[in-house]
This record gives C-alpha cells, structure tokens and sequence, in this order.
C-alpha cells in the first residue's frame, strides 16, 4: 500500500475523518490519513474528537489535543510514529484530552514509537498513551515535558534495539520530564532510564510509577541542582514499584545499557519505592538515596560505592521512614568505591548482615555508617580487608550527639574503627575479631557479649567512657586511654578465669598519671577473679552493682608493670561486699578499700618490697547480730625499722583517751592468730581476726595495760577520719 502526505490545516470541524481539514501533500488523493499515512501538524492546533489513524504523527510549534477521540499510530514501514518538536520548536505538544487515547506502534526493531524532541505531552482526565514495540524518548536532543494526571494511563511496552529502554529522558544530551501527577506510568520491556542533562521523574501523592523488567530503572549523568531528586516518590499513596534493580548515578552492568554519571533519588512524605531486586547507590559514579519523612523503600538487596571511583551515600532519617531489606545478601557500604550510609532522626535500620569496604571490592574501598539520634540493628557486621588501605578510618560512628543505639547480635570482624559516641551504646552479640579498633569516647557505652571479643583493643577517649564484657576471659587485644570516670562492668559471668591486665588476655595501658580503672560487676555467680600487673594503674574499683548476691573472687594486685619494677603507689576499692573462698591480697605500697558492709574474705598482706600495704574498712563495727568484716588478715607486720601495714577502721571514731584495743592469741600450735578488738569512746567494737605468731598461745595483751604490740592514730591522710591501726610485731615472732 503506498503511503501518502497530509498536512493539518483545520477547518472548521474537529474530526480526524474530515477531509476539509487535511492538506494533501505531493500526489496524496483527497481524503484523510490512514494507517500507512504520515500525518503532520506544525501550522494549525487541532481538537481532535473522533478516531483517527496513520503510520506516524509528527507534531511542530503547535498542539494536538485528542479529547475524548482516539489515535492509532502503526509504525508502517519502519517509522517512527509519534515524533514532537523534530526540530526544536518548543511550543510543541500533545495533549490526551478527557478520555482520550493514543496507541503508537514502531512496527520496526530499529524504531522508537515516541520521540519527544521539544515541547510537551499530557496525558489527561482517565486518557490513555501507549507505546509498543519500540522504546520512548522524552527529551531527545532537545527539552521534552510530559504530564500524566487524574486517572490517566503512559503504558510504555518494549524498548528497541537503539534506544534499550521502554521509556528513556535526557538522550542525546537533551532534557526529559515525566511527571504523574494522580495517573499512572508503566515501563515494561527495557525498564526506565533517566540520564541527559538533568532529567527527571516526579510521582506525586495518589500516583504510580510501575517498572516491569529485569533490567529496571538506571539514573546516570542527569545533572539538577542541590536538592532536587532525578527520581522523586513524594506524597502520600505515591508508589514506585521496579521488578528489576535501580542504579543510582550509573550502570556497573556490561552491555548497551553500562554508563557513567550521576543521580538521586528521594522518597518522603509518606511515598513507597519497592524494588525487587537490587539498589546500587553509586553504581560507578555519584548517587544518593534519601528516605526522610515517612518515606519507605523496600528492595532484595543494597550496595553503596559499587564500582572503583564511585562514591554512594544513603540517608535514612525519621521515626515514621523505612529501608527494609528483603533479600538474604549483605547490605554492602564501599564495595569498590566509597559509600555512605546515614541513618538519623529517629530512624531504625534492620539488616541481617552488614559488610563495609567490602574485602571483594579492591583498593578503592571505602565504607562508613553514622548513626545519629537513630538505630542501627544487624545481624553480623564485617568490616575492611586486611589489604585496604581505608582501615584505621571509622567506618561505624554511633551517637557523637544524639542518643543513638547499634546493636549487632552476632558476630563482628572489624578491620577498622568503630567509634561510640558520647551519646552511642553499642552493643555486639557475638566474637569480635579482626586488627582494628573499638574507641569509646567519653559517655559512650560499649557492651561485648561475646566469648571472644575486642579483637585489637580498645581506646577510651577522654573520660566516662562505658565497657561491659559478658565474658572477660575471652577478652583480647589492648585496652588504652582509661582516665578517672571510665568503668568495665563484668555482668552476668562466672568469673572462673583470669581477667590479666597486661597478660596473654587483656592488656590495659593507661596513659600518664594517676589512672583509676573501674570494674563493675552486676549479677556475678560465683568464681574466681584475678587482676594482675597494672601496669602503672593507681586506683582500681570494684562495684557490684546487683542488689542481691554477692561477689566471691580473688583479687591480686602485686603493683608491677610490664618491666617487673615495683609500683609504689596504687589502690583497689572494692565497693560491695567482697565474699567467697578467695584471697585479697595487698602489696607493698598497695591499699585495698572494702565498701561494703558484709565482707567474708581473706586478706593478705604481701610485704614483697617492705610492711607498707593498707587495708581500709568502711564497715568494721560488729554488733550482736552481724559482723562486718568476718574473714582471717594475714601478713600484718612490722619491718623492724620505720614501716607498719596498717588496718584503717573508718567507722571507729579516735580519741586520745577514749579508745582502746585488746588481743588475744590462740592455743593453736598449727594454725596461730589472735583476735584483734578495738573500741571507741562511744562503744563501737571492731574484731579483726589476726593469722600469725603474734603472743605465746593463749596470751592477751592490750593497750591499758601497757602493750606496744599495736597502735592507734587518727585517721588524718587517707579519709580524715577513723582509726589507723599499726604493729610492732615483725614477721618472725621468737
């Protein structure tokens, strides 16, 4: 069938089917355009309200409105139907009026079925446009705006082979719009691609973007300025759905469709984005996404930083917004390129798994999650190889200045750092393994559960910092930079095992100066606990912060550090009861304080460098019904020169004349000692169980009757008040 010409030249009739409005071109006979026709219109409007049809539609500098009629454009001979503002005449466009609709057909593998040079196109009141077989340009060399509102319908079917997308904006570096506005677009075959220069796709509340094909919706090299998205999803019952994945700022994929650029995406206001398979953030150029205000996302699957030089970041921010992944993989920050992830402002991120600068992904690697006023909730996180040279960056910053929460329940291999806020808690179920770092500044809370945990160390920063290990003796690597205010707390062990300071299993080094490291202990079942070579440490406490139960350990402190010198100073406060089978044991120039007021325990003095070891007790006054210290002090001596250990009673008050002591040893000829009494002027009485030779057995001697053996002095140095007790009595009695 031969092809004919016509040129709209608009009678006085709105029909397609009226010859009078036709313009025969060349040899057409007189009649109208049919489905082998080419039609254009570039001189006169037209209302079109009846059913028409032809090969293609070419429309330039003015418009063509099908309201309420409908068009049928066949492609023919391997044209290109619908083409608006072919050379760039802006006031071009098409408008599928009330109830309208238009169909365009390439017919041909090589052919687009809508090209959108310059100009406009809307789609109305429940109209209808679709394209099949070939793909659609909007924005094609030129500046190209499409409108779909109300009820109306863009049904793109198939991309060709030239343009390999359903639906295409911004090619051969023009401009393309879409924005839906109340209707609905869809993409099938060939999937959605928005590139060019700054094109972009609006879905507005009570619309629907739908994206039908594996190869989904790419975003690459559409420029806009700060702050406007190339895919906005705003509004409430603004949906996007993509069967496929969505690569943002490029397309890592070999083929037609692999690209460089740039783009974002925003999905707020109460707007959904549903991707079945993949989002990769940064695929090899810049992307963002952003999930603020209520927005939601949901996807199989999440990669930020994809490619080498890449950079991707994720923002997810709001109590009511969502990113929920569906699918078994990772969530990956910094595969080969840089990614970022921010989640903030109430916002909660769950993730099975979490790998940042991902070990797959090569030098370019670079990851980091902040977490801010927000959650962070994994199953295991992974973090940096070996080989990358970003480790030593911090790659999980939780809380610098918002209460802010990151809870991995499983296991942690960190190759990096990971920094807790003054207003993060961090707390991680499972081993902690790998050569980085766990700093915690000052504030920030830090609790390890795991058996085998802190992996290279960790670094208190400034002062109140917070450590709870569940289980100490699995604990590994340095823990540097205690100050005054930092504390470990040891909850809910049985501490059978040596938590060594220094040692094969924990090594704490405390910067410069006096150092006071706080243990406290909540919940303990019975076992044994040791801490040894503090290493300089001149102040260590012990809280047991459990109303109920009671703590039974060993406790030695022999003042040495790493080199094997004598510590000359030190102490060790112990701020609940202190029970159990263990030994408390003081060395020389060491003090050991117990707070509590049941203690049952055994002390002993070391004297390993001269009798100057101090033991303090808060609580030593024994009534009828309890006593407050009930346990045996060994090694309380005299050096025969200058130096005494000495025994401080806090709550027995000195007076010159009004306090006394007595001692009697025992009959015992295996294991000798005596009974230490001292009593104040009020009439509070402390008994101190002495092991030792210190009288023949079964002799007393006492103050009032004239005995040196021991003294008593006025609490004047260490806590200005209670009783000082000394001896005479040197080590080898005769």
């Amino acid at each position: 069938m031969t092809a004919y010409y016509f040129d709209w030249i608009g009678g006085s009739s709105t029909l397609w089917n009226n010859p009078e409005n036709w313009k025969n071109l060349d040899d057409a006979p007189y009649g109208v355009p049919e489905s082998t026709d080419e039609a254009t219109f570039d001189t006169t409007s037209a209302v079109i309200h009846d059913a028409g049809s032809a090969a293609s539609v070419d429309i330039e500098g003015t418009t063509v409105d099908i309201s309420g009629g409908s068009l049928n454009l066949t492609g023919i001979g391997g044209l290109e139907p619908l083409w608006i503002g072919r050379n760039g005449a802006a006031n071009s466009g098409l408008l599928v009026g009330s109830r309208g609709t238009v169909t365009a057909d390439s017919g041909a593998s090589n052919a687009a079925s809508l090209v959108l040079v310059s100009g406009y196109i809307s789609v109305g009141f429940k109209s209808k446009l679709t394209t099949t077989t070939g793909g659609d340009d909007i924005g094609y060399g030129g500046t190209g705006d499409m409108m779909v509102i109300s009820g109306a319908q863009f049904d793109a079917t198939e991309a060709d082979a030239l343009h390999y997308a359903a639906i295409g904006l911004g090619g051969n570096n023009g401009t393309g719009s879409i924005t839906i506005d109340g209707g609905t677009v869809t993409a099938n075959a060939g999937g959605l691609y928005i590139h060019g220069n700054a094109s972009w796709v609006s879905v507005l509340a009570d619309s629907t973007l739908r994206v039908n094909d594996t190869l989904g919706i790419v975003i690459a090299d559409s420029f806009l300025p700060k702050g406007t998205p190339c895919l906005g999803i705003e509004g409430a019952n603004a949906v996007c759905t993509d069967t496929g994945d969505l690569h943002i700022g490029g397309n890592s994929i070999p083929g037609p469709k692999y690209c460089l650029g740039s783009g974002t995406v925003l999905v707020s206001s109460g707007g959904k984005l549903s991707v079945d398979g993949g989002i990769y953030v940064g695929d090899t150029g810049n992307g963002t996404l952003t999930i603020e205000n209520g927005g939601a996302v949901t996807t199989g699957a999440l990669c930020i930083g994809v490619a080498f030089g890449s950079a991707g970041a994720v923002t997810l921010e709001g109590t009511s917004s969502q990113l929920k992944i569906t699918g078994s993989n990772p969530v990956i920050v910094g595969d080969a390129g840089v990614g970022t992830l921010t989640i903030s402002k109430g916002a909660v991120f769950n993730a099975s798994s979490i790998l940042v600068e991902n070990s797959t992904g090569g030098n370019g690697s670079n990851g980091t999650i902040d977490v801010e006023g927000a959650a962070l909730k994994a199953g295991s996180l992974s973090i940096g190889a070996v080989s990358n040279p970003f480790i030593g960056a911090v790659a999980l910053y939780v809380g610098g200045s918002t209460s802010s929460v990151a809870t991995i329940q499983g296991s942690v291999a960190n190759n990096a750092t990971i920094e807790v806020g003054s207003h993060g808690t961090v707390t991680i179920g499972g081993a902690v393994t790998g050569t980085g770092l766990i700093k915690i500044d000052a504030g920030g809370s830090v609790s390890l559960k795991g058996s085998d945990a802190a992996a290279e160390g960790i670094d208190f920063v400034g002062t109140g910092g917070h450590l709870t290990l569940k289980a100490p003796a699995g604990v590994k690597g340095i823990f540097t930079g205690f100050t005054q205010g930092d504390e470990i707390f040891l909850s809910g062990v049985a501490l059978n095992s040596k938590l060594s300071l220094n040692g094969d299993v924990l090594t704490i080094t405390p910067p410069k100066g006096a150092s006071t490291i706080h243990l406290n202990f909540s919940n303990v079942p019975d076992g044994n606990f040791a801490l040894e070579n503090l290493n300089g440490v001149t102040a260590l406490v012990l809280v047991h912060s459990s109303k109920q139960g009671t703590l039974e350990s060993s406790v030695t402190d022999n003042g040495t550090n790493a080199a094997g010198a004598v510590t000359t100073s030190g102490a060790m406060t112990i701020g609940s009861d202190h029970n159990g089978s263990g030994n408390a044991e003081i060395f020389s120039g060491r003090s050991l304080e117990l707070q509590g007021g049941n203690n049952h325990t055994a002390v002993n003095f070391q004297n390993n460098a001269g009798d100057t070891g101090t033991l303090i007790l808060d609580h030593s006054v024994s009534t009828s019904a309890t006593k407050a210290f009930v346990g045996a002090v060994a090694g309380f001596n005299y050096d025969g020169i200058s130096s005494s250990d000495v025994i401080d009673l806090e709550n027995i008050a000195y007076s010159s004349n009004g306090t006394s002591w007595s001692f009697r040893e025992n009959n015992s000829a295996t294991n000798p000692g005596g009974t230490l009494t001292v009593t104040d002027a009020s009439g509070h009485v402390a008994q101190i169980h002495l092991l030792g030779q210190y009288l023949a057995a079964g002799h007393s001697v006492s103050a009032a009757a004239g005995s040196t053996l021991f003294s008593l002095s006025s609490d004047t140095d260490i806590h200005a008040m209670g009783i000082l007790v000394t001896t005479t009595h040197t080590e080898h009695w005769a």
